[in-house]
């Protein structure tokens, strides 16, 4: 880097299970204090802060509002980045690197008390393909230990230590919130969360906060005598899916060290020369293993052959019951087929015929009418009555093909039925009809009606 980025002040809370006597900022303030009273300087002091925090955690969104006051944020620069406290310590060197400020303040808080675990941890993963399977955070990691573990040949025994050797450690940090003298054998027998992870193994619950403050150099020395110099930094992301990687490598992180360069060995020796040390090892396995399969004479030789003819029975069986399955299918789809067509043949040819009768007997009644009574004048008002109540079927009846689809299937029945009542009474009241024509209108209004109804019943 051109120029040297420092740490001049760390503060962070005891971290607790529970911390329900303080809420967010509280919190967060109880390690920005920390860092304000080493160095001296004031919130006023701050050329920006970086937070760190997680909506899902606060229960809040845009959960750095929680904390904007007791940052100094107020009508200042402020950055949000989401859970992952080095990435905000990444940002926090970035924005001194640019010249733009010198004193930063960097906050991470959190409050796992708060939630379901689980069910918060469940939500990083994708809404559409992984969430379903119901994985968070404690899984994810016992699928990457168990790839691990086969892949370079790590026993549960060498894992324990590795608790052991931390729980020990934490004794050494007043912050920690389970420091135990635990054996190999405790790690081993206590409960298994989530294959191969114990309880043992894994982080508790916790509440706490941490605080930083960064400062380019000449400031840096001004603020403290000791500054921690941040000598290299950069970040690279593996992929999102699980099953797009493999879990037993990472990748990212040797890449980030090399474009920080810093000399992997460093970082991951133990991996490097587990990988060496078994490489060798797992060679000469693969080489007995393919002999022994050649000639017969292994026992894996011997499982093998059983597990492929057992294949071959099974595969013989879910092809028999695909069949089944797909005949079944067939046949539910012939039925479905016949019933929706038998459902549609009789109401439309009833809807056709009704309509057609209607029309016969309107113009019947009509001639009749005029021919009766010696007057053209009771036809024509038959005609033009048959005309409105077909012109207005037809309106009706479209009002119910597009309601159908919709399933507001009461639609057009209530609304032609409406038009019956207002017909009939207008029919009745009228002055120049004789019993005959009115008796021909109300008996085409009650077919059509009789139609619309029977059709809609049966779709």
């Amino acid at each position: 880097m051109a120029e040297r980025v420092g740490i001049v002040a760390v503060g962070q809370t005891k971290y607790h299970p529970d911390r329900s006597d303080v809420n967010e900022e509280e919190l967060a303030y109880e390690a920005i204090k920390q860092v304000l009273e080493t160095t001296g300087l004031t919130l006023s002091d701050i050329d920006s802060a970086v937070t760190c925090s997680q909506d899902f955690w606060d229960g809040r969104t845009i959960s750095s509002m929680n904390i904007q006051h007791v940052v100094g944020a107020h009508l200042g620069h402020e950055d949000k980045v989401a859970e992952d406290g080095l990435n905000a310590v990444y940002v926090g060197m970035s924005q001194v690197l640019s010249g733009h400020q010198d004193i930063i303040l960097v906050v991470a808080h959190t409050k796992e008390s708060q939630a379901d675990k689980s069910l918060i941890e469940n939500a990083a993963f994708d809404p559409a393909l992984m969430r379903q399977l119901g994985l968070d955070f404690l899984s994810a990691a016992a699928m990457q230990a168990k790839r691990y573990m086969y892949k370079y040949g790590i026993t549960p025994q060498q894992c324990a230590k590795v608790a052991v050797k931390n729980r020990g450690n934490a004794k050494n940090n007043p912050f920690a919130q389970e420091p135990l003298d635990i054996t190999v054998e405790d790690v081993l027998s206590s409960k298994t969360l989530s294959s191969p992870i114990k309880r043992l193994d894994t982080k508790p619950i916790s509440d706490g906060a941490c605080a930083m403050i960064l400062a380019p150099e000449a400031k840096a020395k001004k603020l403290t005598k000791k500054p921690v110099w941040i000598l290299g930094a950069s970040n690279c992301y593996e992929t999102h899916y699980l099953g797009d990687r493999d879990l037993a490598n990472c990748d990212a992180l040797i890449k980030a060290a090399k474009k920080a360069k810093i000399p992997v060995k460093n970082i991951m020796p133990k991996v490097i020369g587990a990988e060496e040390a078994v490489a060798g090892k797992i060679g000469s396995i693969e080489r007995q293993v393919a002999e022994d399969v050649e000639k017969g004479t292994s026992f894996f030789s011997k499982f093998l052959k059983e597990n492929i003819k057992q294949k071959s029975v099974w595969r013989k069986k879910e092809e028999k019951d695909l069949k089944n399955v797909e005949w079944g299918v067939n046949d539910l789809v012939v039925q479905r087929k016949m019933e929706k067509t038998s459902k549609n043949i009789t109401p439309t040819w009833f809807y056709i015929a009704s309509i057609f009768a209607v029309y016969l007997f309107t113009l019947y009644i009509s001639i009749y009418a005029a021919i009766h009574f010696e007057n053209i004048e009771y036809m024509n008002m038959a005609i033009v009555f048959l005309f409105i109540t077909m012109v207005s079927y037809f309106l009706i009846s479209s009002i119910f093909f597009i309601s159908d689809k919709k399933k507001w299937h009461a639609a057009a029945p209530m609304l032609f039925f409406i038009g019956i009542v207002s017909i009939m009474v207008y029919a009745f009241k009228a002055v120049d009809t004789s019993d005959l024509v009115r008796y021909s209108i109300i008996y085409a209004i009650i077919v059509a009606g009789i139609s619309t109804y029977v059709l809609a019943i049966k779709r």
